[in-house]
């Protein structure tokens, strides 16, 4: 997520496409959608181009259109096919989206991470020393291989793991996007193609996908999406690196059919919401591994959370007096102050001092590292009168889905995605409201912690509500 200002970067503006030539169609999967539109339904390789079909838009609807989406674009492919019945999935495994076009930040064009001619071009280009060659001929002609630079925040800080090693940022569009994108020009306004909620055409909007990643830490112990990565770098001594990294946050924008609204609604709006409902087509999903960073709202969490091996936080180099003193208050809360933000040591992207926090959101019950199969079971117990015995959020549900799949279903990929957690979907509803509505200013501080502002002083939210103006993205920027 980038922060409005000098930051915003409009679709189209920042590339030479002219000569771009047509990719393959990666809209849909070579498979049979009929009749998946439900949450309850199985995991599938497919979803809806739009809410309908049996969703609707309200903050659940999104949140079913979201879950079966992140379902169908983390589907294993192999040599860029769906992967009908994976069963006997290896523990690594090629998402759907891995085929589609990736911006490459070094020479501001597109590729197809299974492109390997073009991806030996970028190697020729950027990379130093006769070893590179020869490790990246070992790779398979279809291991989809992403190209990355070391990016920076949109306050010119780099964000570093637990390694002390910099977390690194890509894009990818689907087809929809990237035919739009590459034949757009200054001068004409972008206008990304909407998906179509006609159940029989299931016409594919434009998707951009944003994801973080970090090497690959043998002793983690937890699982993510891996892939093979060419890491370019003028820090390098050769330039050029073949690593392994590992899928740490995703932000999933998608532009749908725009909801219907009546004048009833539209006679109450202002100004800006009624310029908020032009953007009512858009979705942004955010997900994140469960175990980047602990969730902390008082000194209890901060010293429970020494136990757990966190991706984004390392209790070894945080000074917990120093902590105490400055990001807490007298009753041993977390502080929401912007006073207080200013001077706590917590959330320091810092190379010596990799302290990222996650903080509670209002609209869940379980904190996201906890989201399990035991805590998930107490969300859907009944008593004895037929009631629930721990009433959990509509939200918790949501993320409980794919811990429930991972342990009833064979397809293996389902235990890599089910520690992969929605954090939540914003939208527009049809009064030109964002959804969800945020009560607490510090609530929305931080919704993913790979991939929003480090600062405590911007938010996921007010970013997205600037956003709906207009059809342009933060994500086709790497700095």
């Amino acid at each position: 997520m980038l922060r409005l200002g000098s930051s915003l970067l409009l679709f189209g503006i920042a590339f030479s496409c002219s000569a771009a030539k047509p990719l393959p169609n990666h809209q849909l999967p070579h498979v049979d959608c009929k009749d998946y539109a439900s949450v309850m339904k199985d995991p599938s390789p497919c979803f809806p181009a739009a809410i309908g079909g049996g969703q609707v838009g309200n903050d659940q609807g999104f949140l079913t259109y979201s879950l079966k989406q992140f379902y169908a674009i983390n589907w294993p492919t192999a040599e860029g096919k769906t992967i009908t019945n994976p069963i006997n999935l290896n523990q690594s495994y090629k998402p759907f989206w891995f085929n589609w076009p990736s911006y490459d930040a070094n020479d501001g064009n597109f590729y197809l991470p299974s492109d390997k001619k073009r991806i030996q071009k970028l190697v020729n280009q950027h990379c130093i020393g006769s070893n590179l060659p020869h490790r990246f001929q070992a790779l398979h002609d279809n291991t989809p291989l992403l190209v990355i630079s070391p990016s920076e925040n949109p306050q010119g800080q780099v964000l570093y793991d637990r390694q002390k090693k910099p977390v690194y940022y890509k894009t990818h569009i689907n087809s929809a996007a990237y035919h739009t994108i590459t034949r757009s020009s200054e001068n004409i306004p972008l206008k990304l193609p909407t998906g179509s909620e006609s159940v029989s055409l299931q016409k594919r909007g434009a998707i951009v996908l944003k994801s973080a990643w970090k090497l690959v830490d043998r002793k983690d112990p937890h699982t993510y999406i891996t892939t093979p990565a060419l890491i370019v770098s003028a820090q390098s001594e050769y330039k050029c690196e073949l690593k392994e990294l590992a899928l740490v946050g995703l932000h999933v924008a998608s532009k749908m059919a725009p909801l219907r609204y009546s004048e009833h609604f539209y006679q109450y709006t202002n100004a800006t919401k009624r310029t908020l409902l032009n953007a009512s087509s858009w979705s942004w999903a955010t997900y994140e591994h469960k175990f980047n960073a602990p969730t902390i709202s008082d000194l209890k969490d901060l010293y429970s959370s020494k136990n757990t091996y966190w991706s984004l936080f390392n209790a070894k180099s945080i000074d917990f007096n120093t902590a105490t003193k400055t990001c807490f208050n007298s009753s041993g809360d977390f502080d929401m102050s912007l006073k207080a933000q200013a001077a706590c040591i917590l959330n320091n992207p810092l190379q010596t001092d990799a302290g990222i926090t996650r903080l509670k959101q209002q609209n869940r019950d379980i904190k996201m590292e906890e989201v399990s199969l035991a805590s998930c079971k107490k969300c859907v117990e009944l008593d004895q009168n037929g009631n629930y015995v721990k009433q959990c959020d509509y939200l918790d549900n949501t993320a409980c889905k794919p811990v429930f799949d991972a342990k009833k279903s064979s397809y293996k990929h389902l235990q890599i995605l089910s520690n992969y957690i929605l954090g939540d979907v914003q939208w527009v509803d049809s009064r030109g409201v964002p959804r969800p509505i945020v009560n607490n200013q510090g609530e929305a501080l931080l919704r993913n912690t790979a991939l929003e502002p480090f600062s405590l002083d911007s938010n996921c939210v007010s970013c997205h509500a600037s956003a709906q103006t207009g059809d342009f993205m933060f994500t086709l920027m790497n700095r």
